[in-house]
């Protein structure tokens, strides 16, 4: 839009000579002058008649101040002008948004204002640039602290002062080039920034029952199939589902496909069989895990052998470890560091031996009694379910009769209370260039990059049955 409008005093009229200015378009007044004035300055350089010359010159030199390239300012009232010299600069301040400068003297200004410094031009009519507040040298990047500190340097005081240079420099950007709502933003930013360190519980979402299945996390597929439920997905969480099993022989699904996902299966309660079509088979008792990574193609069936109560996690698997072939892990036990079980993924360096290496960038964990988490802020958010117990979220109080999952936000530490509290937690970091569409299928279902592939993959699951592997998936958009 901008390039369009010709800029000021770049008009396509040539410039006006004043030399040139015919005799018969001065106006009587001029032609006064003309005639009494005196005809001593030489017009080597301009064309036509010497008085006319004279007279333009010397209207020009009664409309500019003497001794100066600018014109005089307009005259004021005395009781403006006295003010204007009683007037004193407000002194700068390290959050003002520019230096206050004075104003700089002329001929025809009063004496009494303070001079302005030089410019950076010494050519008539220069002005000086306005010049921005610089910030608290305890601010600036590589800057000592005022004073030595008595407080041993810690991970939260790294933060805070992290968070301080960074406030600092919004400050700077404001100061240059800013308004009233931006520092409003860099008042919003400050507030956020300071608190980001420990997540805040943003959100509590009731569950969807479906049978013995209580859905926390997931919903239809593409077509619209299956259970409706408000949370889709938590990035790269895709489902999430806990179940009370009364009985041995349930749920009743059997064999059944999955392509590009992993199902991870935590027993909280009594055992569970699994079986696949990869030749593997298996149980799982009270505190182990079991991981079924599908890549691109597999089998597995699942069934309580007695009264159970189960946690699975499934998480859809990126698309540079798709090619992976498919592999099932069990573990009876899993490791603990500070009191926090690392079901699946890893914690402060520690991996589960249930996590398979398609596992995309995220921890499943277990937390019994109170503790203080280290979430790296790479993941954006992290879903709470209470297993057993009550207690404190981050200050909100939850308890197992409430059967919801508690969403936190963004930090680097979540804030865990109460002495009988058991609680899983899972965060992950979201895959957000990489669109996945979810499709239902022989009781089963995958997660594909498009729809052209669910459809072409589906149709070769309904063909093969419960006989469907990675081996039938050949040449499709998801290779």
């Amino acid at each position: 839009f901008f390039s369009s409008v010709e800029p000021s005093g770049s008009s396509n009229t040539p410039p006006r000579t004043f030399g040139t200015l015919p005799t018969s378009a001065a106006s009587p007044s001029i032609a006064a002058t003309t005639s009494t004035s005196t005809t001593t300055t030489p017009t080597t350089t301009t064309p036509g008649p010497p008085k006319t010359t004279t007279t333009t010159t010397r209207r020009r030199r009664r409309r500019r101040a003497p001794g100066t390239g600018t014109r005089p300012k307009k005259k004021r009232s005395s009781s403006a002008r006295s003010a204007a010299t009683s007037r004193t600069p407000l002194p700068s301040t390290p959050f003002s948004r520019r230096a206050t400068s004075t104003p700089s003297t002329t001929a025809c200004a009063p004496t009494t204002k303070p001079p302005r410094p030089p410019a950076s031009s010494t050519s008539p009519g220069a002005t000086t640039t306005r010049r921005r507040a610089r910030a608290p040298s305890s601010c600036r990047p590589g800057a000592s602290s005022p004073g030595p500190s008595t407080t041993p340097a810690s991970s939260e005081s790294k933060i805070r002062a992290r968070t301080s240079l960074h406030t600092c420099n919004l400050l700077r950007t404001w100061q240059k080039e800013g308004s009233i709502l931006e520092l409003l933003v860099v008042a919003l930013l400050w507030t956020t920034t300071t608190a980001g360190a420990m997540r805040s519980v943003v959100g509590r979402i009731a569950a969807t029952s479906s049978g013995p299945i209580n859905r926390l996390v997931g919903t239809v597929d593409v077509a619209g199939r299956g259970t409706l439920h408000p949370l889709h997905d938590l990035d790269p969480l895709v489902l999430l589902d806990t179940a009370e099993i009364p009985e041995a022989g349930l749920p009743k699904f059997g064999a059944h496909p999955h392509f590009g996902v992993i199902a991870c299966t935590v027993v909280l309660e009594g055992s569970v069989a699994d079986r696949d079509n990869l030749g593997g088979s298996g149980s799982t008792t009270a505190g182990g895990v079991y991981s079924c990574s599908s890549g691109k193609g597999c089998c597995h069936d699942e069934h309580s052998l007695e009264a159970a109560k189960i946690f699975q996690v499934v998480f859809r698997i990126p698309r540079d470890k798709l090619d992976l072939p498919p592999s099932v892990l069990r573990a009876p036990e899993v490791p603990e560091v500070d009191g926090v079980k690392v079901l699946f993924g890893d914690y402060h360096g520690i991996r589960s031996p249930a996590t398979p290496d398609a596992f995309p960038d995220a921890a499943v964990l277990r937390v019994a009694g109170p503790a203080t988490l280290d979430l790296p802020d790479k993941y954006p958010h992290a879903a709470c379910v209470v297993v057993r117990g009550s207690g404190a979220v981050a200050g909100h109080d939850v308890d197992d009769s409430t059967g919801e999952v508690i969403l936190v936000g963004r930090g680097t530490t979540l804030d865990i209370q109460g002495d009988d509290l058991d609680i899983v937690v899972i965060a992950g970091a979201p895959m957000l260039d990489e669109p996945w569409v979810k499709k239902l299928g022989n009781n089963g279902f995958g997660v594909f990059p498009d729809l052209p592939t669910a459809n072409d993959i589906m149709a070769t699951i309904a063909a093969r049955g419960t006989d469907f592997t990675y081996h039938d998936v050949v040449d499709t958009a998801a290779a």
